[in-house]
């Protein structure tokens, strides 16, 4: 009859074993900050029956005192598809549409304009960001949108801030009221907060925001976890995403540059 040590021996060898063996739940890796950027866009082309090969590519988000962005994304590319792109403009816009993804993915408004090897897709966003107290503008979409935090898939990023604003709050470097980042960086998913300047009255005013903001979005997702039924839970259709990739107009193409969309 096996003893009482021995049987206490095989008890943690069995809590072992089964330790070593059970699912580990990894979280969720970061993700891309450009939904039409290089690979993203080579992806989306592909997806309207076409080939490219992106040589390089810019994501710049101009970012408004009432929450809305103008979004530029430049791809460069490197052979001669670009004709290719512009007759085709409709179904790579329904495409990059339809992938989503990005701080502020694609609408099915957007424009694609060619010219020489360079496409630029323009948008608006219109839920980017809001204004809080002291007239500081958070960038909720920055937060909120990847929980693990951002690749930057660009060659260049850029987050300007609105005008006559300084940043006072962000994880990445600032210049002359703009967030830059180059490709490979890796940005958590933490406040970004623009205020009327880098003064101390907007240091402070930038800080209250911050708890406020935190504080309320603690309540809110509480109450609505608690609210919410399982038929609203699965179809979040007053979602941040959802609304910025609402219905409009298909895409525009227009050959050579507009509205000063540079």
């Amino acid at each position: 009859m096996p003893s009482r040590r021995s049987l206490a021996l095989c008890s943690v060898l069995v809590v072992a074993l089964l330790a070593a063996v059970a699912p580990t739940t990894a979280a969720p890796p970061p993700e891309d900050v450009c939904g039409a950027c290089g690979s993203q866009f080579e992806s989306a082309v592909a997806d309207a029956g076409g080939s490219v090969s992106v040589a390089e590519s810019a994501l710049d988000v101009q970012v408004f005192e009432n929450g809305s962005a103008r979004v530029v994304v430049t791809n460069r590319l490197a052979g001669s598809d670009g004709d290719w792109v512009a007759d085709n403009s409709d179904a790579v816009v329904g495409a990059l549409a339809g992938r989503g993804g990005g701080l502020a993915p694609v609408p099915a408004d957007a424009t694609i304009q060619v010219v020489d090897d360079r496409v630029t897709v323009t948008y608006r966003s219109n839920d980017v960001a809001r204004t809080t107290v002291g007239g500081v503008v958070l960038v909720d979409a920055f937060r909120d949108t990847a929980s693990s935090g951002w690749t930057v898939n660009a060659d260049r990023f850029r987050l300007a801030a609105p005008p006559g604003h300084a940043v006072t709050a962000g994880p990445a470097a600032t210049e002359d009221g703009v967030l830059t980042a180059e490709r490979g960086a890796s940005l958590p998913a933490a406040f970004v907060a623009f205020a009327p300047d880098d003064g101390a009255v907007s240091t402070v005013a930038t800080g209250r925001a911050r708890h406020r903001d935190g504080t309320t979005v603690s309540r809110e997702r509480g109450a609505r976890t608690r609210r919410a039924s399982p038929r609203a839970r699965r179809t979040p259709a007053g979602s941040r995403r959802a609304r910025s990739q609402g219905g409009g107009a298909p895409g525009r193409y227009q050959r050579g540059y507009c509205c000063g969309a540079r």
